[in-house]
């Protein structure tokens, strides 16, 4: 009972120890990962009052500060685009039938975030024919669709059969949602009055004067709303924050039972060197070292660590391959994984097997034989 009890609580603390390490993985392999637009030093305001009617006047006021990079508007941040509608252009097949995400913004939208160009151009005030109506669509709009080369077909706004523009361009897929979603068919429709946020690209010097130019313009254009702003960043890292809260947990929860598992191991290996007291003074009699002793202590108790091991595995590994299929994008459950979590555990076992049998190891004989 007492060695089933010692490879529970080591199974529960490697199997954490898998838990916490490959939460930890996918949420570094989250940050890391090329999401397709930019993120630092990007300022996010929602516009308020009557500042809605005066947007371009409050972008040319911004861009009087040699601070402030760029401007722009757009219905959606690109890291949450949340309205959808079927694809539609002149000539559609009826049984075709593809949703679309929407997101309407202006000409700065695409430079300020570094959308990347797969072909065609961006939206430009050069061409007088971009204001009547454009279309910018993803590498996952064309594929659905079919196109080979979408540049100067025409393309419906909301459904609608008739065309509402001309596509100029297609970009390159970025992550328009959290990676639980695969990339869907975006268009993005030139629509400079649509102001639902407005991005300012900042200098990274002196960020607090620039956010305090951002409030006294704020000010002048919106009194009687309080000055609210976040960065861009910021707003990206709060889509996972459940992911970071669960990371804290499992590491919490692993450290605690690692404890408990080591007191528990304290008081076996106290329990055993009590009873071999006299054992332990025979074999140094007889010309065993101490490090012979601790030695042979140390084995009888790894194998149940080593049994711990192969009983938290498996429980490790279908546990975080059940959470990792939340993720369109994911990394893999490697051996190393598993492998640190096991020598982690080994480690921690064999230190603490350690402190307690070298006093056994090290005691007089005689003093272990006197009373025999």
């Amino acid at each position: 009972m007492r060695n089933g009890l010692i490879v529970f609580q080591f199974a529960a603390s490697i199997a954490l120890i898998i838990c916490t390490v490959a939460v930890r993985s996918q949420l570094r392999f989250i940050r890391n990962m090329d999401m397709g637009y930019e993120r630092d030093q990007i300022v996010v305001l929602s516009p308020r009052g009557g500042m809605r009617t005066n947007l371009e006047a409050f972008r040319t006021e911004l861009r009087r500060n040699p601070s402030v990079l760029n401007v722009a508007m757009s219905s959606d941040l690109p890291d949450r685009v949340s309205s959808s509608t079927n694809a539609s252009w002149p000539g559609k097949p009826e049984s075709t039938e593809i949703q679309i995400y929407v997101l309407d913004a202006d000409y700065d939208f695409i430079d300020l975030f570094g959308l990347k160009l797969a072909r065609g151009r961006n939206f430009s005030r050069d061409f007088p024919s971009d204001a009547k109506g454009a279309f910018l669509i993803n590498e996952s709009a064309a594929n659905a669709i079919g196109w080979e080369d979408p540049i100067g077909h025409e393309f419906g706004r909301w459904g609608n059969q008739k065309a509402g523009g001309t596509i100029v361009g297609v970009i390159k897929d970025f992550h328009m949602h959290s990676v639980h979603l695969p990339i869907m068919p975006l268009y993005i429709y030139l629509d400079p009055t649509r102001g639902g946020n407005v991005s300012v690209k900042i200098r990274g010097e002196n960020i607090p004067a620039t956010i305090a130019f951002l409030r006294k313009t704020w000010e002048r254009f919106a009194p009687e709303y309080p000055f609210e702003y976040s960065f861009f960043d910021e707003v990206f890292d709060r889509a996972y924050r459940v992911e970071r809260r669960l990371g804290t947990v499992f590491s919490a929860f692993a450290g605690l039972a690692v404890l408990i598992a080591c007191l528990g191991l304290i008081g076996l290996a106290s329990f055993t060197a009590e009873q071999k007291t006299k054992e332990v003074g025979i074999r140094k009699v007889l010309g065993a070292s101490s490090a012979g002793i601790m030695a042979l202590f140390s084995k009888e108790f790894i194998k149940w660590v080593v049994l711990a091991n192969l009983v938290a595995w498996p429980v490790g590994f279908y546990a975080m391959r059940t959470w990792l299929k939340n993720f369109a994008y994911r990394i893999d459950l490697t051996v190393p994984m598993f492998l640190g979590s096991a020598l982690a555990a080994l480690a921690i076992a064999a230190a603490v097997i350690s402190v307690q049998t070298y006093r056994a190891a090290s005691a007089n004989p005689a003093d272990s034989l006197r009373n025999e």
